[in-house]
């Protein structure tokens, strides 16, 4: 519930961060499967926010074997091969991470400093594993110019995402 990190165009980081008790997510997993559901989102929106915490949970599910695809945010600093390969055991099959621009000082600015060599190798790692990538990017981030939103979208197509989403700043 809530995230780690206050970037500013999001509301998210306002609220507590608190992690879930993994047997309880697993327990509601268990009655997602018996309902005969073959998916789900599991609804987080900094689900690696804590890494010990993260792979326990998904070494966890791997073990329940509930052949259930599922799909979730992450942050993509700090994201490895480790866990990208723990979270498909576990059934992921798409990774969501905000990459918000392609300008690493604007992204700082915002509360998100993370570097693009981090964001091209979480892609890389997810891929790897065999997941699918979701980026996300926000277009109209203060001091954002146009030929910044240009460049996002290359750089979108340059991380070699299986989907991107465009969002507009509010």
């Amino acid at each position: 519930y809530g995230c780690p990190f206050s970037c500013t165009f999001c509301n998210t980081g306002e609220l507590p961060y608190k992690l879930r008790d993994i047997d309880e997510a697993l327990s509601e997993l268990r009655q997602i499967q018996k309902m005969g559901l073959k998916a789900a989102y599991i609804r987080d929106a900094t689900a690696n926010g804590k890494r010990s915490h993260w792979l326990s949970f998904c070494q966890a599910l791997a073990k329940e074997n509930l052949n259930l695809m599922w799909n979730v945010f992450c942050t993509y600093q700090p994201f490895d091969a480790e866990m990208a390969n723990a979270m498909a055991k576990a059934g992921c099959t798409v990774v969501q991470f905000g990459f918000e621009t392609a300008d690493e000082t604007l992204r700082a600015d915002t509360g998100k400093a993370f570097d693009n060599e981090a964001a091209e190798a979480a892609v890389r790692y997810c891929h790897e594993a065999g997941m699918r990538v979701c980026g996300h990017f926000v277009l109209g981030l203060p001091g954002q110019s146009a030929e910044e939103i240009r460049a996002s979208a290359t750089f979108a197509r340059q991380l070699d995402l299986d989907y991107a989403s465009f969002n507009l700043a509010t």
